[in-house]
C-alpha cells in the first residue's frame, strides 16, 4: 500500500516484515527504507508507562496525551504528585495553542 512516510515525508510502500517472534513495520522507498516501530503495541514499554506507544502510522497522539495526564492525575503508590506541575504546564500549552492558532 502507498503511504506519505511520516519519518521522512517521501512516498513510498508500506510494509510489515517478521524478525524473529515480533513484526516491524517500514516505509520502503526507492533509494531507502525508514523504520516506522514495531506492528501493534511495544509490549515491554508499554506495561512499564501505559501510553500506548505503537509505531510511527498507528500513532494516535491524542491518546498517549489522555494516558499521561491521567498517570499524573492519579499517581501510583510511591510515585511524587505533580498534579501543580502538570497545571501550569497545561495553561502554557492551552496558551501556545490559542496563539498558534490566531497566527494561522
Amino acid at each position: 500500500m502507498k503511504v506519505l512516510c511520516p519519518k521522512c515525508g517521501e512516498e513510498g510502500y508500506y510494509t510489515v516484515q517478521r524478525r524473529g517472534r515480533r513484526q516491524y513495520v517500514y516505509v520502503v522507498h526507492k533509494d531507502h527504507t525508514c523504520y516506522l516501530g514495531a506492528h501493534g503495541e511495544y509490549i515491554h514499554v508499554n506495561k512499564l508507562h501505559d501510553l500506548g506507544l505503537t509505531n510511527l502510522l498507528s500513532n494516535d497522539y491524542f491518546e498517549q496525551i489522555d494516558s499521561a495526564i491521567y498517570r499524573l492525575l492519579y499517581p501510583r503508590k510511591g510515585e511524587k504528585d505533580r498534579r501543580e506541575e502538570l497545571l501550569e504546564f497545561l495553561k502554557k500549552k492551552v496558551e501556545e495553542v490559542e496563539n498558534a492558532l490566531k497566527n494561522e
